[in-house]
């Protein structure tokens, strides 16, 4: 979808500028695809959260990763909440990627347009994108 193309490559360029990133670029790939598809169909107030492993960068790809995707409403202390949820449950946090967005929606809420936000950006709609790398694989302690 043209729509998210821009910002695919907005996110790319933002998170080489940021240093806490430590999310390679396969796994950034993965999570822009799941944003996409969660941005496309998130209703108004709706948050979506997506827990998968990340994909493995090739078949000697030995580095086990759970890969956590959140579009929500932006809101204050969300990465703390969350962050603060995986260290509780004892969770090793790899990486961490957050920006705000700009988001347009009709009334139905079909998206129209989503920008990362800018310095500049003082109106419109703001929703959040977070993107966070676990160590290990989550649930997989459970299958034996």
């Amino acid at each position: 979808m043209p729509l998210f193309k821009n910002f695919k490559t907005q996110i790319k360029k933002l998170s080489k500028l940021r240093d806490h990133a430590h999310i390679p670029d396969h796994v950034l790939d993965q999570a822009l695809n799941i944003a996409s598809k969660s941005l496309d169909k998130l209703k108004k107030n709706e948050s979506k959260v997506v827990i998968v492993p990340s994909d493995k960068k090739g078949v000697d790809d030995k580095h086990d990763q759970t890969l956590m995707v959140v579009v929500t409403d932006d809101r204050p202390f969300l990465i703390d909440s969350i962050t603060a949820a995986c260290v509780e449950k004892q969770y090793t946090i790899e990486g961490v990627l957050h920006n705000t967005l700009i988001v347009e929606r009709t009334a139905s809420g079909q998206l129209k347009s989503v920008r990362a936000k800018t310095k500049k950006d003082t109106n419109g709609n703001r929703e959040s994108f977070l993107i966070i790398t676990l160590q290990g694989i989550l649930g997989k302690e459970q299958k034996t």
